[in-house]
């Protein structure tokens, strides 16, 4: 039994062990390290990416009111109807983000649903 003890100890004090197991600990950091600085600079860049004709509203704040849609209504009405300063392209910008944001398949809309349609602070 005292024998095995001696044995069990000379193992664990082996230096060709602790070599290994620093040798081993340096490659995990070796890897490791460079991962987790590229994982944070890949987080850092991809919040300063942004997407182009998004400029204007990226400090506005968007809230989204439903609207009912009612016989005759279409996506041009009621994006017509609720710019400030409705020209020919911000219509169709503004129709584009309103079936992005309802995932719309089409611009067809029927009367008595609900869609949602993007309000910016000014």
């Amino acid at each position: 039994m005292g024998n095995m003890s001696y044995c069990f100890k000379r193992i664990l004090s082996n230096n060709s062990l602790r070599q290994q197991w620093r040798h081993h600990y340096k490659i995990v950091m070796f890897c490791a390290i460079p991962i987790f600085v590229l994982v944070c600079i890949l987080s850092v860049c991809a919040g300063s990416i942004r997407v182009e004709g998004t400029e204007e509203r990226v400090t506005e704040a968007a809230i989204y009111e439903p609207v009912r849609i009612c016989r005759g209504d279409s996506l041009w009405s009621i994006a017509r109807a609720n710019l400030e300063h409705p020209t020919n392209e911000r219509i169709q910008e503004y129709i584009k983000e309103i079936i992005s944001l309802n995932n719309m398949s089409s611009t067809s809309i029927h009367e008595g649903n609900y869609i949602l349609i993007p309000r910016y602070n000014k």
